[in-house]
């Protein structure tokens, strides 16, 4: 198994889980499908993360 970061060339996979989720489970609190477009700009966004530096 390979992990890695997801990119547009993903979308249209991430957006068949993710409608289906919302269809069939309730995995996903939201209860509207979702188009490519809408996963295309959830890929876009920039996800920082914060770390605490020990001094000394």
């Amino acid at each position: 198994m390979d992990i890695r970061d997801a990119g547009p060339s993903d979308a249209e996979a991430i957006t068949a889980i993710y409608n289906d989720a919302v269809v069939n489970t309730t995995a996903i609190w939201n209860d509207t499908r979702i188009d490519v477009q809408n996963r295309l700009g959830w890929l876009r966004n920039i996800i920082g993360t914060a770390t605490d530096r020990k001094e000394g």
